[in-house]
């Protein structure tokens, strides 16, 4: 068998790529392009290009661009919810400093995935099903704490979603108004909504 030296670079690198990159990371560049300019833009050729590698590397992790938008949005239920919801629940922290902390996190992280993800959702009937899905399990959770820093159930149902809903205006607002992202403004939340009548 005859050496062929440039097939051999070749294939060494391919390799190389695949080691370095994991699944994780094209979904997370996937999720960042997203973020930046909305689903139609997650496509495998230019998420390639950011990371400074070839399009060989996608097909060892995912069959096509609909298996990476599958996995984008499993990313985002179960690790931008379920597991910070897991981890607040795990934390030693009362139901009023997991509020707290949820309400902090919110109001100064980058929240352009969220729009970007509701925005996929008002295009998309299936995963308009899913992010509503996610929707419910946040909204119970909110409800849980309510209720453990001693509000009536029907109370603290109501605080629940009007939590949620405030954070999606919050989302809405912000992405226009940067200003608005402080601290001072999720205190005077916090103090609002869970002041006792």
């Amino acid at each position: 068998m005859m050496y062929d030296k440039k097939h051999t670079i070749s294939y060494v690198m391919e390799v190389s790529e695949k080691l370095q990159l994991t699944s994780d990371d094209w979904i997370r560049a996937g999720l960042e392009t997203l973020s930046r300019s909305g689903i139609a833009s997650v496509k495998i050729e230019a998420i390639a290009r950011e990371l400074k590698i070839s399009k060989g590397s996608f097909y060892h992790y995912f069959k096509d661009r609909a298996d990476l938008l599958e996995a984008m949005l499993f990313y985002w239920e179960a690790q931008l919810t379920r597991e910070v919801i897991r981890q607040m629940e795990n934390s030693g922290m009362s139901a009023k400093e997991q509020f707290q902390a949820l309400v902090y996190s919110s109001f100064s992280h980058m929240t352009k995935l969220q729009s970007a993800i509701l925005a996929w959702a008002n295009q998309d009937e299936q995963i308009a099903k899913r992010v509503k899905a996610i929707e419910q399990e946040r909204v119970q959770y909110l409800d849980r704490l309510f209720t453990e820093m001693g509000f009536h159930p029907a109370d603290s149902a109501m605080r629940a979603e009007i939590s949620y809903f405030t954070f999606l205006g919050w989302i809405d607002r912000s992405s226009r108004n940067p200003a608005l992202k402080s601290t001072q403004l999720a205190d005077a939340f916090i103090n609002l909504i869970t002041q006792m009548s």
